[in-house]
């Protein structure tokens, strides 16, 4: 029995774990872990990269759908002769006599928050059935902000027919105002003859000329504030360290270098220095956002410790008939 007894015990001691075989197996799996996260980051990142670039394709074909019906011009809900509605108003296509207020507060830049509602009217032109509106295409994955917003929105509503609301992407106003406007520095406060019916060819760069654009480069989830502080916001599209993914004037989608236009703009070369900088900075007031609740996305602007960084895209020089992207 005593030998019985004293096999199973050593047995049992062959079987166990010392603390030291443990501590080993817990440092494996830490660093394996440590190894391997990163990894799964960077795909679910390339993953979303992926899908926001097939997000800009669609809406590239559906402005050019749009275009075929409207005698080859690009994206344009303003009528200078509509004189009945207040400027940078938008008449809703479902409802004429009704309007969305896209003039803002601030007087020189009457009709810009229309190019961070367009993703939506653009839909209202081409949704083909009552859930053509909530196509995802309009979301980047990684914009949380606005799908939450969105939601908040459309909640319990059956009908979007009169509703609009803002997207992951942004439409450059250029596409729907006269390139005067865009010949100096600085922006340049529109009036009723601003507003132009530019049609496909007056893109004269065409692989060249940015149409959509991600709000945000949300491939880097941090970045930094003028202060130095490291926060978790996306930066802005036009942060010389983003990388945005664009929809340009011939149909194609890509991903874009900031930090390389940048450096245009500082060329020895007054002519290209010139072209590759765009008309002002990209600072629209924080109470400006506030009116279309996008106050607290955390948009670069120059408040509440940003910077505001020229408005790439958005302000073109020579408006569409600009080059936005250096080759």
């Amino acid at each position: 029995m005593r030998v019985n007894l004293g096999r199973r015990h050593r047995a049992h001691r062959a079987g166990a774990f010392t603390l030291i075989e443990l501590l080993v197996v817990i440092a494996i799996i830490a660093l394996l872990i440590g190894i391997l996260l990163p990894a799964l980051g960077n795909a679910r990142t390339a993953a979303q990269a992926t899908v926001s670039v097939s997000n800009l394709r669609q809406m590239g074909l559906s402005t050019f759908s749009y275009a075929s019906d409207f005698k080859d011009a690009w994206l344009n809900p303003y009528d200078r002769d509509e004189r009945d509605a207040p400027r940078g108003w938008i008449e809703v296509p479902t409802q004429p006599g009704s309007y969305w207020n896209m003039a803002g507060r601030d007087p020189d830049r009457v009709s810009e928050p229309f190019a961070m509602h367009a993703t939506s009217l653009l839909l209202h032109y081409v949704a083909d059935g009552p859930g053509g509106l909530t196509n995802e295409a309009q979301f980047a994955p990684g914009d949380y902000t606005v799908l939450n917003r969105f939601k908040e929105i459309t909640q319990g509503v059956g009908d979007f027919d009169s509703y609009i609301w803002d997207g992951s992407y942004f439409y450059s106003p250029t596409m729907y105002l006269r390139p005067e406007r865009y010949e100096s520095e600085d922006i340049v406060r529109p009036t009723w003859d601003d507003f132009r019916r530019n049609r496909i060819d007056d893109a004269l760069w065409p692989s060249q000329k940015v149409v959509w654009f991600e709000r945000f480069d949300f491939t880097k989830p941090f970045r930094t504030q003028e202060s130095g502080a490291r926060v978790r916001f996306f930066p802005n599209w036009n942060n010389p360290v983003s990388t945005p993914h664009v929809m340009v004037a011939d149909g194609s989608a890509r991903q874009v270098i900031i930090a390389d236009i940048v450096g245009q703009t500082l060329s020895d070369n007054e002519e290209v220095a010139r072209i590759y900088t765009p008309s002002g900075l990209w600072n629209p007031g924080t109470d400006w956002l506030a009116n279309y609740s996008m106050d607290k996305d955390g948009f670069e602007n120059g408040e509440n410790d940003t910077t505001a960084h020229p408005a790439f895209f958005w302000a073109t020089r020579d408006g569409i008939r600009g080059q936005d992207i250096y080759r």
